[in-house]
């Protein structure tokens, strides 16, 4: 009986370790996860179109990529004013031109 006891406890002691594990590793990738957002949004600027434009009429756009919802744009390394670790982007408005 004692013994009985005994394996029934280790059971309980068992089920308890891993629902603790689990519990420690979803806290570990929810905390990763919003540090690793907080870290890439400090890294993203958005440009107004105004601002955007007047740097491709200065010659200072390297390229630009076009996606659905915004153009990421990459400055030339002579544009001192602009951070080559900074991924700058404009929002896409209806009625922008095709590109």
């Amino acid at each position: 009986m004692d013994n009985n006891k005994k394996q029934n406890q280790n059971m309980n002691s068992n089920w308890q370790t891993i629902a603790m594990l689990v519990v420690a590793a979803l806290l570990t990738i929810m905390i990763v996860s919003w540090m690793n957002s907080a870290v890439e949004s400090r890294q993203r600027k958005e440009l107004s179109y105004n601002e955007f434009v007047q740097m491709v009429e200065d010659g200072k756009v390297e390229s630009i990529r076009v996606k659905d919802a915004v153009i990421e744009v990459m400055p030339k390394a002579e544009a001192t004013e602009y951070s080559q670790q900074m991924k700058y982007y404009v929002v896409r408005i209806e009625g922008d031109y095709q590109f």
